[in-house]
């Protein structure tokens, strides 16, 4: 009878956490670097995406720009666009040492990954109907 409360009790506390995974997570390798470390990003997908999307991937500065994530540029570009959905475990590595962006200091930084319904305009972050995140800082 024990045993069987136990497994129970480890069923329901196994669901549970499943029901408030996040639909998608990016895992860093650190959450403060100096300029030359190594940044790993890693987005992971834990529910699959069913439905068209096109999704952005980008670095916020600590001034607050928002720059096209693998050229680190002001020029903002999907990195697919009208993709008919994706599976869960999907995943996607960013790894670069840490570079020196001009103009825009040391400070608190973010990376987003978001989706965007493609037959809808994109007037902003809240638009995405799926966003991951993940701050850190860089100092010298």
């Amino acid at each position: 009878m024990r045993k069987t409360l136990c497994l129970s009790a480890i069923l329901i506390l196994a669901t549970l956490g499943m029901a408030f995974a996040p639909q998608a997570v990016i895992e860093l390798n650190a959450t403060s670097f100096k300029l030359g470390e190594q940044f790993i990003a890693v987005f992971r997908l834990n529910e699959p995406i069913e439905q068209e999307f096109t999704v952005y991937a980008v670095c916020v500065t600590p001034k607050g720009t928002m720059l096209n994530v693998t050229t680190l540029d002001k020029a903002l570009k999907p990195v697919a666009s009208n993709v008919n959905g994706l599976p869960a475990g999907f995943t996607a590595t960013l790894a670069r040492p840490v570079p020196k962006i001009k103009g825009e200091g040391m400070g608190e930084c973010e990376i987003i990954v978001a989706f965007f319904d493609p037959s809808k305009p994109i007037t902003g972050r809240p638009d995405a109907f799926l966003e991951a995140s993940a701050k850190y800082t860089v100092t010298k």
